[in-house]
C-alpha cells in the first residue's frame, strides 16, 4: 500500500472501501468500549454498547477528514501532514488486529489480498489494479 494521491481518486474501489472502513470503526468502537468500561468514569449503560455502532458510521466521514487535511497540509509542511495521520491511526487502528483476523478467518467478508496486522493510516482506500 503505497502513498495516496488525489490523483488516485479514480481508482478506488469505493463499496470495499466503505466495508473495510466500517469495520475498522466498528471494531475499533468495540475496543474503546471494552477500555472504557474498565475506567472509573460512569456512563449510561447504553452508550457503551452503541459505541461500536456509533464509530461504524463515523470513522468514514473522521477517516476522510484526516486523511484529507493530513495530504493538504502534508505538501506544505509534511510534519504536520503526519501529525494529522497519526492522531487518525491512534483512534482507528486499535480495531485492527480484529479485522485482520476476521479478514484471515473469513477472506470472502471484506475480500482484501494484503491487509496488515496493524494499518496506521486513517483510511485505507482499495483501488483497482492498474
Amino acid at each position: 500500500m503505497s502513498d495516496f494521491t488525489f490523483s488516485d481518486l479514480g481508482r478506488v474501489h469505493w463499496g470495499s472501501t466503505l466495508k473495510l472502513t466500517a469495520a475498522r470503526g466498528f471494531f475499533a468502537g468495540l475496543v474503546w468500549a471494552i477500555i472504557l468500561s474498565f475506567g472509573q468514569t460512569a456512563a449510561p449503560g447504553g452508550t457503551v454498547i452503541a459505541w461500536p455502532f456509533i464509530w461504524a458510521v463515523a470513522a468514514l466521514p473522521l477517516a476522510l477528514l484526516l486523511q484529507f487535511v493530513g495530504m493538504i497540509f502534508g505538501a506544505i509542511m509534511p510534519l504536520l501532514g503526519l501529525w494529522f495521520n497519526f492522531i487518525g491511526s491512534l483512534i482507528i487502528c486499535i480495531g485492527d488486529p480484529i479485522v485482520y483476523l476476521i479478514n484471515r478467518s473469513f477472506p470472502s467478508l471484506l475480500n482484501i489480498a494484503d491487509l496488515s496486522f496493524l494499518n496506521f493510516r486513517p483510511m485505507i482506500f482499495i483501488t483497482y489494479p492498474d
